[in-house]
């Protein structure tokens, strides 16, 4: 039965599964899955996750942040070396739910996943913000996304005017969550009601019995609105990597804060806390960049871009000049109704309303963005600027 309304969330945790009927206990602590994620360093590990963690995390999604029932219906499309279909999978499972597999490669084609969300009234599926806004574009007013009634967001930049198109044609909570697979999928969360603030690069507050911690070189905390590396401790953490004390022992580290031989997990990005007690996403700590002497995340400047009345989606990448020097180039799909929308007017707009080495050298106008295989802007398939030419024309 789901927890009364009243309890605490921050004290409830998953017991050990009883005896079933094939006579085996599960300890909660007993290993319920490896995942191999390369991360930033391209090198794969497995990271080791409990029963106790994973079965908390869906009971808890389930029940106190999606109401899940047996009415609903999950889709499954991640591919099963991303984490998220772990969730995919087995929400629908511990919940009486139903189940939607989504064919091989079916992710990548926005048609074949509009047409199955409709045809098998989807109501709970994760989508990153560029497949969501294609979706949204694709469906315009026919409806067929009026099955959903859980969508979860993330992994890109969500722009102001995503949400709002969102928000207005599906009038549905958006839920937004972040966590390496190291600790059980995710030890944040946001839920976006109506009209939402701060959207761009807020990653939430921490999941029951979760800590976060934002943290200088010599693991201080740092104060509020200043940012700092990211470090997770609590009850979700994997055990480590399999077959890989080295490797474990660094991302892993003694906690400070505790004196009872608990660790804190090193994620290896960077965030700041707002006053309010939610998280600001500030980028890779490894992936930070220098315009002229200027450290920055290109995340801040594609949420700033994302701020221009006329689009809709942003990408920014950084790119270097002959010299060895660094600079910005920005991407943005013009929001409906503003398609002749140029690059210039948008480097122009930067210019009054960011700092002036946030501004990208270039700025790229395109119908839409290259999608990797997870449905994540494919940043390697994006085009070369072309100086001093129009708007940028994709082939046919």
């Amino acid at each position: 039965e789901p927890p009364a309304a009243a309890v605490d969330l921050g004290a409830w945790r998953y017991a050990s599964c009883p005896t079933g009927p094939t006579g085996v206990t599960v300890p909660g602590a007993a290993l319920a899955y490896v995942i191999f994620t390369s991360g930033s360093t391209g090198r794969p590990k497995g990271a080791m996750i409990r029963h106790e963690a994973i079965s908390e995390r869906l009971l808890w999604q389930s029940q106190e942040i999606l109401g899940f029932g047996h009415d609903d219906a999950s889709l499954f499309k991640a591919p099963l070396s991303f984490d998220i279909s772990i969730n995919e999978i087995f929400l629908p499972l511990v919940r009486g739910g139903r189940l939607v597999v989504l064919r091989p490669g079916g992710e990548r084609d926005p048609q074949h996943l509009l047409s199955v969300l409709s045809e098998q009234r989807v109501t709970f599926t994760y989508l990153v913000s560029s497949m969501l806004d294609v979706l949204l574009e694709m469906t315009g007013d026919s409806g067929r996304l009026d099955s959903l009634r859980h969508v979860w967001c993330g992994g890109e930049v969500l722009t102001p005017e995503l949400y709002e198109r969102f928000r207005t044609r599906l009038d549905i909570p958006m839920y937004h969550g972040y966590g390496p697979a190291e600790t059980t999928i995710g030890v944040s969360h946001v839920i976006y009601r109506g009209e939402a603030e701060r959207l761009s690069t807020s990653i939430g507050k921490a999941n029951p019995n979760t800590q976060l911690y934002v943290l200088d070189d010599e693991l201080r905390p740092v104060p509020v609105g200043v940012g700092g590396e990211l470090y997770v401790g609590g009850f979700l953490l994997g055990r480590g990597y399999v077959n890989a004390p080295g490797l474990t022992a660094s991302r892993f580290v003694a906690n400070p804060f505790a004196g009872d031989g608990s660790r804190l997990y090193r994620t290896g990005d960077l965030a700041r806390f707002a006053p309010d007690g939610s998280l600001d996403f500030l980028g890779r700590a490894d992936n930070q960049i220098k315009i002229r002497g200027m450290r920055l995340e290109t995340e801040d400047v594609e949420a700033g871009l994302g701020e221009h009345p006329s689009v809709r989606h942003t990408c920014v990448v950084a790119k270097k000049n002959t010299a060895g020097g660094t600079y910005l180039v920005g991407y943005v799909i013009p929001a409906t109704g503003s398609e002749a929308l140029r690059g210039d007017e948008v480097t122009a707009w930067a210019a009054e309303h960011m700092v002036d080495y946030m501004v990208p050298a270039h700025i790229v106008v395109l119908k839409e963005f290259p999608l990797t295989a997870n449905g994540k802007i494919d940043r390697a398939a994006l085009p070369e600027p072309r100086v001093g030419a129009g708007p940028f024309v994709p082939p046919s």
